[in-house]
């Protein structure tokens, strides 16, 4: 009934006159009409099932597995890709024996299983699309809905999607609960911040990607004068805080301490700053999660400290269209509380 009244609708709204078209359908809708009839047939098979599922010791195909590639973050974005990828399209998925050691340590939830035995030649690599588009894994949707047919796939090129994970948000931040003594080890570190201050203090996380990440964005995506443009983001970063919220105190964590405490005392000159990197990436990474707000600047881990915790996280806008962790992404993920800051523009 819904759809004929929808077609009514249309009709009307239209030059033609196709009223008696739609009487003669309300017609066999009368005539046919059962309230009693219950359709117990199954539901036909698709091309997917009849020539797609098919089972490979005990499982179905195809089978999504992920490359452990990059440290950390990039792990946890292969992960949540991968995971992401399952929920939609209810494909077989697990993560190979190295994988699961790069995390289980840190995350006591995850559910993806592992594969017990692997060997990269049983497996057909599924890339990122190479056309000039800003990472993107057409590829591995394809292969995920069983389009590229009844295959082993594995994952490669760090698939890092966070329009699609970031529909499974409640999920994914369950799937990576980092441990107990991770996490009583990050809240000691900020109870012990806070300690000699009498009045509530907002505690803003900071994470300040530098070492090797100065020269990959200069080769990969053309950023120019990346150490100049880190100082006066920070120094608009650290104000847009420090002009909304009361008591405010920046935590500092970085791959090297030394040249961000340099960063920090030479250029951004704020006052409340305390450094408390040191731990291991993980007990960093829960230790800037736990903040109130968050400053991130490039690559995946800054992103998942800020993705993990709560309140607002500022993160670089760049000009540069191929970027990955960058305005057009997040807008497109709907990541409402990311909020862009010029990363390359002069102070005004």
């Amino acid at each position: 009934t819904h759809t004929l009244d929808l077609l009514n609708k249309t009709l009307q709204e239209t030059s033609l006159d196709l009223r008696p078209m739609l009487g003669i359908l309300r017609k066999f809708q009368r005539d046919t009409a059962c309230n009693t009839c219950v359709d117990d047939r199954p539901p036909p098979l698709t091309a997917l099932d009849a020539a797609v599922r098919l089972p490979w010791r005990g499982v179905e195909l195809p089978q999504l597995y992920a490359w452990p590639n990059g440290r950390l973050g990039n792990l946890m974005g292969e992960y949540a890709t991968l995971f992401a990828l399952h929920k939609i399209y209810n494909v077989t998925v697990a993560i190979t024996p190295a994988f699961y050691r790069e995390l289980q340590p840190y995350f006591k939830k995850l559910s993806i299983p592992v594969i017990k035995k692997f060997r990269t030649r049983d497996w057909l690599d599924v890339r990122r699309d190479f056309d000039g588009a800003a990472f993107t894994y057409k590829t591995s949707h394809l292969a995920a809905s069983g389009l590229l047919g009844p295959h082993r796939f594995l994952l490669r090129d760090y698939p890092f999607e966070v329009g699609l994970f970031n529909a499974f948000r409640d999920e994914v931040l369950q799937e990576f609960t980092f441990s107990d003594e991770i996490v009583k080890k990050a809240r000691l570190r900020l109870e012990n911040l806070t300690y000699n201050h009498t009045q509530p203090v907002t505690l803003v996380g900071v994470h300040v990607r530098l070492t090797d990440y100065v020269d990959f964005m200069t080769q990969t995506f053309h950023t120019k004068h990346l150490l100049a443009s880190y100082a006066r983001y920070l120094r608009r970063s650290t104000n847009y805080f420090l002009e909304r919220y009361p008591n405010v105190i920046f935590v500092v964590a970085s791959d090297n301490m030394k040249r961000a405490h340099n960063i920090f005392y030479k250029y951004v000159r704020v006052r409340s700053v305390l450094f408390e990197g040191g731990g291991s990436a993980a007990e960093d990474m829960s230790l800037l999660a736990q903040c109130d707000h968050h400053i991130i600047t490039l690559g995946s881990f800054g992103f998942w400290t800020a993705y993990l915790g709560r309140g607002v996280a500022v993160y670089p806008f760049l000009s540069s269209s191929t970027y990955p962790f960058t305005k057009p992404v997040y807008d497109a993920a709907r990541l409402n509380n990311f909020v862009a800051i010029p990363f390359e523009d002069p102070l005004t």
